[in-house]
């Protein structure tokens, strides 16, 4: 934790009521209710508030100091009540100033006399003037709220961001992963199956340092999930748009089809028009129940790349070419 005067942007030894009104102001300030949803207002808030009662502890301590001071000082300023016992008058000139009692005649002892005031106050002094020692670190003055009999205020640590670049299959199949660290570390994070685009993994422990014994803070890795070439996914659904040939499409056919875990065989019916989904039950994305979702085909009808002049004079040919009207449905003809 930094030196607490610093924090607030207040001299050492200001008053009271000028550390308040510092407070105040830079509560006020980054307040969350100010300030929003922002991560290092909310930060610097509960470093200016642990800061705000570091201070009022020390000037507690400083004022339990001073009361002890005094009230030494009081003790041996009250006269006592033996003292005339215990004292001769002087036959002597008794209105001398500074003038002490002789011991009695019997040879009674002088009775000890009470620490001298001057050492009472130099001890007290002492202990007040201690909150100047500490040096630029800040370990002084929170050696000085030890001595005061105070345990400094535990932060702790910030919570450090950075993001995991993932391939769209590699998010599907889960697994180990490393990344860097902003701190500069390297860890290795566990990644369940299926994990979504945006999701964030907890690292404990793995943030920035705590002050004053705090605990660190955790590190927070964003997983961002690389487009792929054909696969898309809606949930834990798996989509993959499929391109077949007119005679697939008329005659039907088995063909191979990618999967997140694979390639397997489809049979595509005969008859099959653009827009047509076949179903792979199971071949979707792990949930978190352990059953997995499902991946959808939709199968797209695709002419040859260059034209074909068969397949031209056939369509010519065709007697229900001209018949048949696949917009019908619009109402249009």
């Amino acid at each position: 934790m930094r030196d607490p005067h610093q924090v607030l942007g207040v001299a050492k030894g200001a008053d009271a009521e000028t550390v308040k009104r510092a407070y105040r102001r830079l509560a006020k300030q980054y307040h969350p209710d100010t300030a929003g949803g922002d991560r290092r207002a909310q930060s610097r808030f509960q470093e200016i508030t642990e800061a705000y009662r570091a201070l009022r502890a020390l000037a507690d301590a400083e004022e339990r100091i001073t009361a002890s001071a005094a009230e030494a000082t009081r003790a041996y300023e009250q006269p006592r009540a033996d003292a005339e016992d215990d004292a001769e008058p002087s036959s002597g000139d008794t209105s001398r100033p500074g003038r002490q009692p002789r011991a009695k005649a019997s040879g009674t002892a002088r009775k000890e006399q009470p620490p001298r005031r001057s050492s009472v106050r130099a001890d007290a002094d002492r202990l007040s003037d201690e909150k100047d020692t500490d040096d630029k670190s800040g370990r002084g003055f929170f050696e000085n709220i030890r001595r005061a009999g105070f345990k400094p205020f535990e932060r702790r640590g910030d919570d450090i961001a950075c993001t995991l670049p993932l391939p769209f299959l590699d998010a599907a199949k889960g697994g180990t992963h490393r990344v860097t660290l902003p701190t500069g570390r390297t860890v290795d994070v566990t990644l369940p199956a299926g994990i979504e685009d945006g999701k964030q993994v907890r690292l404990r422990g793995l943030g920035a340092a705590g002050s004053a014994g705090g605990s660190a803070g955790d590190a927070l890795v964003t997983v961002d999930i690389e487009p792929h070439p054909y696969f898309s996914r809606e949930g834990h659904d798996i989509h993959l748009a499929l391109p077949i040939s007119i005679a697939e499409a008329i005659e039907g056919a088995k063909v191979q089809v990618p999967t997140v875990t694979g390639r397997v065989w489809v049979t595509i019916p005969a008859g099959s028009n653009s827009g047509t989904v076949l179903r792979l039950t199971g071949k979707g994305l792990k949930k978190p129940d352990g059953s997995h979702g499902n991946q959808l085909i939709e199968l797209i009808v695709m002419l040859p790349d260059t034209p074909d002049a068969d397949l031209q004079a056939f369509v010519r040919r065709w007697a229900g070419a001209k018949s048949h009207d696949p917009r019908a449905a619009f109402g249009l003809g």
